[in-house]
């Protein structure tokens, strides 16, 4: 029987691994069921067939089927949807006592989409907020950006900071492409929003490879990525080694010298806390949220000239051998936690009841 508190929380994207997607609906997830037998809370998860038990052998699963997108199943009525990204085609209009909707990013303004596709996105976004109850942002940068183009009526997005995961080091795993030279690591969707291609110059004038781990989503921009590399005399130090598991990320933030992230569309940008996380010093851009994540911890890019990008590579690389800065960095990513974003989602779903 369905209950005042039953709650659903689609996690279907996290049939695609490997993707940011994946590791927020993975974490928050867990962070949830930890806490909704004290809470009395029923959970739901709407997975694919492929993640059923993903959280456990004690929670309620509900099926993703190719009809859903059409008709949603039964349990959604009466009870409080949570749609976990702003592109889900899982919908459940008016059969749920309330939707609450996480928007991560309006990159698709950023990321040289045609004006017609950006205005066929905000159009099914606006869709979304109008019939949501409850609008969050993983950032007030997001949570500018939506307030900016998106008509909210009196829905003002609440922001939630995404957590970041504990890694140990004791299982971590190097991958097998890795050399024994020190590394720059950068990992992410192998596409043009991620900026990749200025990095190679991070290489003149040392020995270092630059490792970039991650799916392809364009080829094209990485053989761009390649081509530079190549005018530069590097490309024999740059590492694409693919998608890789969690204990081999865990090996590269452990043994890298750096970390760069010079992304130019980011809601959120969970590397740069993961980095911290280690102690790692991250190298930035100064677009979307990333000075709002990196804080005072991370270096910026004031452009992505040769010598202000050398420049900013060695400040980090002292850095990183201060003991004090590395400190800092691990206690500035110890204040994000799924665990407090997990009770933020639970405070927001009981005011919804």
């Amino acid at each position: 029987m369905v209950t005042g508190s039953h709650i659903i929380i689609d996690c279907e994207r996290m049939k695609y691994p490997h993707t940011g997607l994946y590791h927020f609906c993975e974490s928050l997830g867990i962070a949830i069921t930890n806490i909704a037998t004290q809470e009395n809370l029923e959970i739901d998860f709407f997975v694919s067939s492929s993640k059923r038990g993903v959280f456990g052998d004690h929670t309620n699963y509900i099926l993703q089927k190719p009809f859903h997108k059409l008709m949603m199943p039964a349990a959604v009525k009466n009870s409080i949807w949570h749609a976990t990204h702003q592109q889900t085609n899982y919908w459940p209009s008016k059969k749920a006592k309330a939707i609450v909707l996480t928007i991560h990013d309006l990159n698709f303004l950023h990321d040289h989409k045609s004006l017609t596709t950006q205005k066929k996105y905000l159009k099914q976004l606006q869709q979304k907020v109008n019939e949501a109850d409850a609008i969050v942002a993983v950032s007030a940068f997001t949570a500018n950006e939506v307030t900016q183009h998106v008509k909210l009526g009196n829905k003002k997005p609440i922001v939630i900071y995404n957590g970041v995961s504990k890694q140990s080091s004791d299982s971590s795993q190097k991958p097998a492409r890795i050399g024994e030279q020190p590394f720059i690591f950068s990992i992410g969707t192998i596409s043009r929003k991620k900026n990749l291609h200025v990095l190679p110059t991070l290489l003149i004038g040392n020995n270092m490879e630059l490792v970039i781990a991650g799916v392809m989503r364009d080829s094209a921009y990485y053989q761009e990525v390649l081509q530079e590399a190549k005018k530069l005399g590097v490309d024999s130090r740059v590492l694409f080694i693919g998608p890789i598991s969690e204990d081999e990320k865990a090996w590269c933030y452990q043994h890298c010298s750096v970390v760069a992230f010079p992304s130019i569309a980011e809601g959120f940008g969970l590397p740069v806390l993961e980095a911290f996380n280690f102690g790692k010093p991250v190298l930035l851009s100064r677009y979307g949220s990333l000075p709002e994540i990196g804080d005072k911890h991370a270096f910026y890019f004031q452009d992505f000239s040769n010598e202000a990008m050398r420049e900013k590579l060695e400040q980090a690389l002292v850095s990183g051998k201060q003991e004090a800065s590395i400190a800092a960095r691990k206690d500035y990513a110890a204040g994000f936690s799924w665990h407090n974003a997990a009770k933020a989602y639970i405070r927001l779903y009981k005011s919804l009841y």
